[in-house]
């Protein structure tokens, strides 16, 4: 594995979904909720047990990965399960030619590359694509995409059961059922973007499903790949066109990869500029959030990987603001992170993260001042215990 091998990749101890969920993921996911009929169909799914359906025939007609069958991609699964804190789920090779990979099972997820899509990857793109399948696992997606995939048999069901009226309300059902499965993805692909933290590796893997040859790889541009969603964005000049591109889309279950590389690229842009200064002051956005006493927000910064221990112009880190405005559950929550930021980046050493979060209280500002000192010195009690 050409980068991943010899840099560390930084773990995210205790990540939950919402930290790094697309938004429109989200609001899918409440509408569903919404959605009459729907309840139907995914009572159907555990009724039939078409889990358990899919399970048994995965074992059977597929190959598992483990620590000595095809132990590359049993190391990347390990990877990406520590990084994202995720429980590792079995993973399966099938020979199939489709660039395709999926999950199933809701109570007993799996998950399955077909052996097309993994000819077509290198290294780091074959641990990128796991770990878009992981999300899906951490975002909960795999209920609701047992029934997006097999839609059409669960109406046939239904509908015998009802005497074709649940037939007659298929399209009302998967209409924003495939809605929420193409967003679904893009909260799969941030996921992964987390694993690999590299774009490049992303964008390789959009440019090869969306039509690279293996013979054409080397000449493959990433800007004129990306170039193309400007093309595309501009044929909404008309009605027509964007009746034509809801017709294209309403059915498919994954957004077009330019469309994919679009949000993930700009999901990149934010990440990267976590750590951008105030020109006059040098703050951050972590010394904002630790001022005015935002948890949330610091941690959505640390899963996102801004710096918590910078400094501003004047020396201040986000801990000393924390410190100075009293806000003492901030100021634990800071320490927590950094120790944790730092046992992680060390293998789960706990001297590393004791070691940085002593650091990082002790740290000085240009007057000299810890922040320890600047809790007490403002009266600030509370702080001073945290």
């Amino acid at each position: 594995m050409q980068d991943t091998t010899r840099r560390k990749l930084k773990t995210f101890p205790g990540l939950r979904p919402e930290q790094f969920m697309h938004p429109w993921d989200v609001k899918a996911t409440a509408g569903l909720a919404a959605v009459p009929g729907l309840d139907t169909l995914v009572k159907k799914v555990m009724e039939y047990g078409l889990e358990r359906v899919f399970y048994l025939e995965n074992i059977a007609d597929n190959v598992r990965v483990t620590d000595t069958m095809f132990p590359k991609l049993y190391r990347y699964l390990q990877w990406g399960c520590k990084i994202l804190d995720v429980e590792e789920p079995e993973l399966y090779v099938s020979m199939s030619y489709d660039f395709n990979a999926f999950t199933y099972g809701h109570t007993r997820p799996f998950i399955v590359l077909n052996s097309g899509l993994l000819d077509i990857l290198d290294e780091q793109e074959r641990l990128y694509v796991i770990a878009h399948e992981l999300g899906h696992i951490k975002c909960q997606h795999v209920l609701y995409t047992i029934v997006a995939e097999n839609l059409k048999t669960i109406l046939d069901v239904v509908g015998r059961a009802t005497l074709g009226i649940g037939s007659l309300v298929g399209t009302g059902l998967a209409l924003p059922l495939y809605d929420w499965y193409r967003k679904a993805e893009l909260s799969a692909d941030r996921a992964a973007l987390l694993a690999v933290q590299d774009p490049d590796v992303a964008i390789r893997v959009f440019m090869k499903m969306a039509g690279g040859a293996m013979s054409l790889f080397d000449e493959m541009d990433r800007g004129a790949f990306l170039d193309q969603i400007r093309a595309y964005e501009e044929r909404d000049a008309s009605g027509l066109d964007k009746a034509y591109k809801f017709f294209i889309t309403a059915f498919r279950t994954h957004p077009f990869p330019i469309m994919r590389a679009k949000h993930l690229d700009a999901w990149d842009l934010i990440i990267s500029e976590l750590d951008a200064k105030n020109p006059t002051l040098g703050l951050t956005a972590a010394h904002y959030a630790a001022e005015n006493a935002r948890a949330d927000a610091l941690e959505h910064l640390a899963t996102a990987g801004a710096s918590l221990t910078i400094a501003a112009t004047d020396g201040c880190t986000p801990l000393h603001a924390a410190a100075a405005a009293g806000a003492a559950e901030v100021a634990t929550l800071l320490l927590r992170l950094i120790s944790e930021g730092a046992a992680a980046a060390e293998g789960a050493a706990d001297d590393a993260g004791s070691a940085a979060a002593l650091a990082a209280m002790d740290a000085r500002d240009l007057c000299g001042c810890s922040p320890l000192m600047l809790a007490a010195g403002n009266g600030h009690v509370e702080a001073v215990a945290a």
